[in-house]
């Protein structure tokens, strides 16, 4: 697993609903500078993200969990299952938190995604573009 939590994310990874932690001052110290909570980002601040510093939380366990994944075993790599209750619509997710690196499988056992995930947003909007949870809101 990453030893740093959090990375600085490229401007091209910001979309609306991207969720990442955004840096503010607290009076003019230098040494005063916090990370928000979590923000979302909306219209609004579109047009000023140029003047904001960002980090992003890589993509953990809690995560996928909190998405609607369960745990799942393991077989190098750690796995998840989606809709198990659900035979007909169930999806296996692989993921490999040192690298990021991720396969999703659907009910068939035929291979549907391959590629990195590198935090909860970014497996938001795949979620979405799989049809894998219609519950799962992406801004």
């Amino acid at each position: 697993m990453k030893n740093n939590l959090y990375y600085t994310p490229e401007i091209n990874e910001l979309h609306i609903g991207f969720e990442c932690e955004v840096l503010g001052l607290i009076g003019a110290k230098e040494d005063q500078r916090l990370f928000s909570q979590t923000t979302i980002i909306s219209e609004k601040e579109l047009p000023i993200l140029h003047l904001l510093e960002f980090r992003v939380k890589y993509l953990d366990q809690s995560d996928i969990e909190s998405l609607g994944w369960l745990d799942g075993e393991l077989r190098g790599m750690t796995s998840f299952i989606f809709n198990e209750m659900d035979p007909d619509n169930e999806f296996q997710l692989y993921y490999q938190f040192d690298n990021q690196f991720a396969q999703i499988y659907n009910c068939h056992s035929e291979f549907v995604f391959q590629g990195t995930i590198k935090n909860k947003s970014e497996l938001i909007k795949l979620m979405n573009q799989l049809n894998i949870n219609n519950n799962v809101k992406e801004f």
